[in-house]
């Protein structure tokens, strides 16, 4: 199995090649610039390829944003009985519920629920590791917010280990940010991960852009998230989620006693980190 970057693999002899990454780069920009519809025909190709070559179990992660919702829609055109993922992490805005709950109804979806564990509900891993972008939470160190790993990535690795899972379908643009375009070109848009998952990643829409989702939907008439427009947002996920740049303002107009009482956490966390400080 291949992916449309091309087939050689870019880690050589314990480094990245620079001359392969370039050109799977150039390439990937290439793909980027496609019309939808020549994209559509290089993802429907790309679901093929996994749903011949992958030898069991396949899941789709989806959070019911925009995204993945394309990506359900693209994929059960050939796999109809997939099972579909959804992390529910306690602090989802209600119209992704709402719009979950829709789409099983409407496109009689087969939805597996993970939930985190008691000990990793939201509020307890804010106390534990601190809000993400704020001092407590920078000290824990690591790329990935702790919330993140605990609230959705360790609920999937353990769904993917308990069912034997050989292949998930995950909603990735390489367009959502620089981090995320370099992943994908240096791993195409298939494959193998060891490492805590031991099976196929596949990201249909690695190569789209939101223009194209939006045009996707229209052109689908696929029902959306209506937290698009209420909250004037372009990624749902957690409605508490204080790692991006106008989450105040998002959050204040989503539910202003929320925002308060996360604003208070953080300043008595402040206060707690600093009188600790003192101390040692």
């Amino acid at each position: 199995m291949g992916n449309f970057l091309g087939y050689v693999n870019p880690w050589q002899k314990g480094k990245w090649d620079k001359k392969i990454l370039s050109d799977r780069a150039y390439r990937f920009n290439e793909i980027v610039k496609l019309p939808l519809a020549e994209k559509i025909r290089i993802t429907n190709d790309l679901i093929l390829i996994a749903k011949k070559n992958i030898d069991g179990p396949l899941s789709l992660a989806c959070s019911f944003g925009k995204d993945s919702v394309v990506m359900l829609h693209l994929v059960k055109k050939f796999i109809p009985d997939i099972t579909i993922v959804f992390n529910d992490t306690g602090v989802e805005y209600q119209e992704t519920m709402e719009l979950r709950d829709l789409l099983i109804d409407l496109w009689g979806l087969n939805v597996v629920e993970l939930h985190p564990k008691p000990n990793n509900q939201y509020f307890r891993l804010m106390r534990r590791y601190g809000f993400p972008g704020t001092v407590r939470a920078k000290q824990q160190g690591g790329h990935t917010p702790k919330c993140c790993f605990y609230l959705k990535e360790k609920p999937m690795i353990d769904y993917v280990k308990e069912n034997k899972i050989k292949g998930i379908f995950v909603g990735l643009m390489g367009s959502e940010s620089v981090n995320r375009r370099s992943v994908a070109i240096r791993y195409g848009s298939m494959h193998y991960t060891v490492q805590p998952w031991h099976c196929y990643k596949i990201w249909p829409i690695i190569h789209w852009t939101d223009d194209d989702i939006w045009e996707y939907h229209d052109l689908h008439d696929i029902p959306r998230n209506k937290a698009y427009e209420k909250y004037n947002i372009n990624r749902t996920g957690c409605a508490t989620c204080t790692n991006f740049l106008d989450w105040e303002i998002v959050m204040e107009k989503w539910n202003p006693k929320m925002y308060a009482r996360i604003k208070k956490m953080m300043r008595d966390f402040e206060k707690e980190d600093n009188a600790l400080e003192k101390w040692i």
